[in-house]
């Protein structure tokens, strides 16, 4: 079974890869509720998560 990552303020958890459009929406509603650099951590885990990525993080990894 295929899974993938999150990690958010430094805790990972594991879904199944059935669980990565809820994921998402959770994210999203998460960028469009907070402002500021909680905003940013939720936009960086969604834009992992819209990528398709194994492992998906609120970190700037540039």
């Amino acid at each position: 079974m295929k899974k993938f990552t999150i990690t958010c303020y430094r805790e990972t958890k594991t879904y199944p890869e059935s669980k990565r459009k809820e994921m998402m929406n959770y994210y999203l509603e998460g960028m469009m509720c907070c402002e500021g650099s909680e905003q940013e951590r939720y936009t960086h885990v969604y834009l992992d998560l819209a990528a398709g990525l194994e492992h998906c993080t609120d970190e700037c990894l540039w």
